[in-house]
């Protein structure tokens, strides 16, 4: 989106207000990612930084925005399709259920204890710029392939954390946040009613699995 537009740029935060920022950077050129700074005497909450490394296939996951043809927010639920080894050009490797509008792009995925685990950029059955290289040039398989354009996908919050080092100490945010709590009982068993069925979609394509056009 930064590269869509010219600066300056504005942020409007929760309670309205509107603040120019920059853009210092984009903090890798491998990974679609860019940071916006803006300064303010006001002091506002930041979500706590979740580890995109614990989690698992089914798991619940949640991603909010504003899309580009409408005003009002937007709050998503679904499940982690996949969580690919390596990641795709973009820095993309979390995949997810969730219907994500054009317009979402650079809001947090969020895991059940309300945590950052990476920043949503791209929604599922794109019409176009669909992932389908790895960073290093290499290319999924085909049934991995279809199961990736099948899901939204996430820059994991590590990666994130990684290219802003020289920008931003997001540790802080980590260590300086209380945990969330667990929403509620229901959610875990949400979640493990997900996780098999979707793990064993995740692995099948992983091991380029195919047959008559379905994901055993």
């Amino acid at each position: 989106m930064l590269r869509a537009d010219n600066p300056p740029y504005q942020i409007q935060t929760a309670d309205g207000s509107i603040y120019e920022a920059t853009a210092p950077s984009l903090v890798n050129k491998d990974n679609d990612l860019a940071l916006l700074k803006f300064d303010s005497k006001n002091a506002y909450s930041v979500a706590a930084l979740g580890d995109s490394s614990n989690l698992s296939d089914g798991e619940k996951v949640f991603v909010g925005g504003f899309a580009s043809n409408s005003r009002k927010f937007i709050f998503t639920s679904g499940q982690v399709t996949l969580i690919l080894d390596k990641a795709l050009k973009g820095g993309y490797q979390i995949g997810y259920t969730n219907n994500i509008r054009k317009g979402m792009s650079g809001a947090p995925l969020l895991n059940h204890r309300g945590e950052v685990i990476g920043i949503n950029g791209l929604h599922k059955d794109p019409v176009w710029d669909a992932p389908d290289l790895y960073q290093d040039g290499s290319q999924p398989c085909k049934p991995l392939q279809d199961l990736i354009t099948r899901s939204s996908m996430a820059v994991p919050i590590q990666t994130v954390m990684q290219s802003t080092a020289s920008e931003v100490n997001l540790k802080n945010l980590r260590s300086t946040q209380p945990k969330p709590a667990i929403l509620n009982s229901q959610v875990n068993t949400y979640i493990s009613s997900f996780e098999a069925p979707m793990q064993a979609q995740a692995e099948a394509a992983k091991n380029c699995i195919f047959s008559q056009g379905k994901l055993k």
